[in-house]
This record gives C-alpha cells, sequence and structure tokens, in this order.
C-alpha cells in the first residue's frame, strides 16, 4: 500500500514539475530537489531511515517522478507550433492593405521574397520590438542580413 502511495505521489510530482518548468533538462534537478526535500522532512519527523523498503519506495518514486515529467516535458517541447494564428493576423492586415497587402503578408510569413528564410519555411529572427501595449501599439521583427532593418515582417 505505501509503494501505491509513493507511485501516486511520483505521479503528482511528475505533473507539477512539468508545470513549473517546462524544460526537459531541467525536469530531474527539480524532481531531486522535492525528493531531498522529502528526505530532509523524513529525518526530521522519524529519525534516519534504516529500512531497506523505504529506499526501494522512495528511489522507484524518484526514477518515476523524473522520468515521467521528463517525457512530458519533451512532448510538450517537441509540440507542433501552430501557425494559424499568425496567419489570421496577416489575413487581417491584409483586409486593411488590401491585395497587395496580402501578398507582402504571406510572403513576410512564409521567408518568400525578402528576409532570411533559413530553408524550411520558416523566417529567422534577430530582433524583436514593441511599444507598449495600448491603442495604436505596434511591433516589429527583423531578420538577420536581410537589410528589414525596422520593417515589420509579421503584422501583431
Amino acid at each position: 500500500m505505501t509503494a501505491l502511495s509513493h507511485l501516486g505521489a511520483a505521479v503528482a510530482c511528475a505533473v507539477a514539475v512539468a508545470a513549473l518548468v517546462e524544460r526537459a533538462k531541467k525536469c530531474l534537478d527539480f524532481a531531486s530537489t522535492a525528493y531531498a526535500l522529502h528526505f530532509v522532512a523524513c529525518c526530521v519527523v522519524g529519525g534516519f531511515p534504516r529500512g531497506g523498503g523505504w529506499w526501494l519506495v522512495n528511489a522507484g518514486g524518484f526514477a518515476a517522478a523524473a522520468l515521467s515529467s521528463e517525457y512530458v516535458c519533451l512532448q510538450r517541447e517537441m509540440a507542433d507550433i501552430p501557425l494559424g494564428q499568425a496567419l489570421r493576423r496577416a489575413a487581417a492586415a491584409a483586409a486593411q492593405g488590401g491585395a497587395a497587402g496580402l501578398a507582402a503578408a504571406k510572403a513576410a510569413a512564409t521567408g518568400v521574397g525578402g528576409g532570411s528564410n533559413n530553408g524550411g519555411g520558416s523566417v529567422e529572427l534577430s530582433s524583436v520590438s514593441a511599444s507598449p501595449a495600448g491603442p495604436g501599439s505596434s511591433a516589429t521583427a527583423t531578420a538577420p542580413g536581410s537589410g528589414n532593418r525596422g520593417r515589420s515582417l509579421l503584422p501583431v
């Protein structure tokens, strides 16, 4: 029963670590910190654990928490980035600027016709700047080495 409760706690720890950390590289550090704090709390409350079962159950829980949180973070990192919102923004900018605005927005969004293209149909940005949010605020993104300094690649 104790092993089952520790497995449930490991899953809860994995979910918490994955939500807090969001990077697979840091999951092992955060999980080990959580279990180190658990070890200190156990030593304070009940003395140094001498039973082999305690060490086995906690080692299994630590391994389950670290591996499952890393798996969740890896899945989140490898997920596709949806481009639907960027295309909707480009369409809205084109509606305001006419057919020429649509062509420029599509070219900027796909990296075709000016801008630095890294070969995968996406634009590599060297800097992004935005004025404070509010009515009439604007943002610009420039591609490295493209001569687009200050020209907006994607409407925001």
